[in-house]
């Protein structure tokens, strides 16, 4: 049986949005996942765009002393990773990324790299070439050669980048710039007589005279006449 021409439409607009949201994945928000980072396997992509970017949202490195380290992103130190404690990580909200322990005083300590403790939650600001977002998880077992953990994204979004500045370090401070300042030509603004708008009012004199009341409260009349 052929089906109407609107219907047909209506099916094949329907599979095509349904192909590009598989193709365009992005993570779920709020909802409690599992990875584990080894030294084979040491990054975590949390969509499409940074599969294909291969710019990982998480990834774990370990130092020459076994410590084991997690940020987000291989190409830079952009992102910033904080330690929550121990906390039960069902309970983390986005607001406890930003104030500890709901003080509205004392905030978050970020930094750029953080050394894995068992059992700690940890807060990532992501800050990579194709998203922005906010992650936080939970070490559930660690070794110097693997970390388990379980996560949940709180904040995410994917974009295209289109260009970047060259020459970022994280220790480098400013110079001042060699260029000669761009000179700005100073505006000749027109000359008005404002003295023509407006029409000038006439003089007034003023007669202030006084009584007292019976009770002894001053009284103040004012009594003006117009030349």
């Amino acid at each position: 049986m052929k089906l109407p021409i609107a219907i047909s439409f209506l099916l094949a607009s329907f599979m095509t949005v349904t192909v590009k949201a598989a193709e365009n994945k992005m993570p779920e928000l709020n909802t409690l996942e599992s990875a584990v980072l080894t030294a084979n396997t040491p990054s975590l992509y949390l969509s499409s765009y940074s599969k294909a970017s291969d710019d990982p949202d998480l990834y774990a490195f370990a130092r020459p002393n076994g410590d084991i380290f997690v940020t987000s992103g291989s190409r830079g130190p952009l992102s910033l990773i904080a330690d929550l404690g121990e906390k039960n990580l069902e309970e983390v909200s986005y607001a406890d990324t930003v104030r500890n322990n709901g003080s509205d005083e004392e905030l978050v300590q970020y930094s750029f790299g953080r050394k894995m403790v068992l059992g700690h939650v940890y807060s990532i600001v992501m800050n990579t070439s194709t998203a922005r977002g906010t992650l936080v998880f939970k070490v559930e077992s660690l070794t110097n050669t693997r970390v388990a953990i379980s996560y949940a994204v709180k904040a995410y979004i994917a974009f295209n980048q289109v260009a970047a500045s060259e020459g970022f370090d994280p220790k480098e401070g400013n110079l001042k710039n060699q260029t000669a300042p761009v000179q700005v030509e100073s505006l000749a603004l027109p000359k008005v007589d404002y003295s023509k708008e407006f029409k000038i009012l006439p003089k007034v004199k003023s007669k202030r005279i006084h009584s007292l009341s019976r009770n002894g409260d001053m009284n103040f009349h004012l009594k003006s006449l117009f030349s």
